[in-house]
């Protein structure tokens, strides 16, 4: 996040905080005289607000206060040293935080252009989750991704806040198929997310690779190593390639890492090359994706009593006899005394 959306996110924190203290009471922060005060003290880049420490930030929130006001808002400082120094914040794919009092103003299409899909409780979120309640509505941009399509979410927020039924999920699923632009696309409610992938590491199955490439087994990055390279990995792995030991992975990364490593290794491994270009003359290489985490699943049904799928036993009365008889015999007769 940059040093605005930064800043952004503190003075939302004051908007929220003059909005519970009411303006011009003692305790009310001037939001134009903070900024300029933080400022003058040096917090005038990203690198510098994340050093700011809180009784620096107090600081600057004190001297915008009234005289009479006797105590200082040292929570408020902390909150607002806390958001200059969460690495959360800089990731830019996050919107910045927007107080109560502000998402009250927004329109339709402002929440779902501020709607972060992994903070549910947010108050964005609490107030998107008002209109549509537990609605398929949330499109993300493709599978996998954790953002939001903005266009077609509105499209079913809208559609929801104008009255229409909301959509049906799909047969067993907890989500939706619309159709966004002449494609199929699942939609979630609120608060449940899609599984996100993340690039498989092509010597061990089965584990993702960091964001940064890094094997956790070696703790060295495929970054940089094309796919075909780590498909025709895969391809011969438990035939010709083996990776019995660790040593073998660090031989065949040292191998990967040079520029004429596919020639190298089709050289070396010519049984699995055959099977790579059957493979992908059929378009049928592996992806080399894995699933981090499974999207959350709806409320399962209460577990039914055994007895529920059980037969009701009718009894005959048998004439001249002192029984009575099944009318259904489960592989041989059944009676009772009358």
């Amino acid at each position: 996040m940059t040093y605005e959306q930064r800043l952004s996110g503190a003075l939302a924190l004051l908007e929220q905080h003059n909005s519970v203290v009411g303006t011009g009471n003692p305790g009310t922060v001037d939001p134009v005289k903070f900024t300029a005060n933080l400022k003058s003290l040096g917090g005038t880049s990203e690198e510098a607000l994340s050093k700011l420490r809180w009784e620096n930030i107090l600081q600057c929130l004190s001297a915008t206060l009234a005289p009479n006001t006797a105590i200082q808002p040292e929570q408020l400082a902390r909150d607002i040293a806390s958001l200059f120094r969460s690495e959360e914040t800089l990731s830019s794919d996050k919107p910045a935080y927007v107080g109560p009092k502000k998402v009250r103003q927004m329109t339709v299409r402002q929440l779902v252009e501020h709607f972060d899909p992994e903070e549910p409780k947010s108050e964005v979120g609490k107030r998107l989750s008002g209109i549509v309640g537990k609605s398929p509505c949330i499109v993300f941009e493709k599978h996998g991704s954790r953002t939001v399509d903005v266009d077609a979410t509105y499209g079913l927020v809208n559609e929801i806040k104008g009255g229409f039924p909301a959509r049906h999920p799909a047969k067993g699923e907890i989500w939706a198929i619309v159709d966004v632009r002449g494609t199929a696309r699942p939609a979630y409610p609120i608060g449940c997310l899609p599984e996100n992938f993340a690039e498989e590491n092509p010597l061990y199955p089965g584990r993702p690779l960091r964001p940064d490439g890094t094997c956790d087994q070696t703790q060295r990055s495929w970054n940089g190593v094309a796919i075909k390279i780590r498909q025709f990995l895969r391809v011969g792995l438990g035939d010709e390639i083996k990776v019995s030991r660790l040593e073998d992975a660090h031989n065949l990364l040292d191998i990967v890492l040079q520029t004429d490593a596919l020639t190298k290794l089709q050289q070396r491994y010519p049984q699995t090359k055959i099977k790579f270009e059957q493979l992908e003359a059929r378009n049928k290489l592996p992806d080399l994706q894995i699933a981090l985490g499974s999207p959350k699943e709806p409320p399962k049904e209460p577990a039914k009593s055994p007895f529920d799928q059980g037969v009701q036993v009718q009894w005959a009365s048998v004439p001249g006899e002192n029984y009575y008889r099944h009318t259904q015999t489960l592989g041989g007769d059944y009676w009772r005394w009358k």
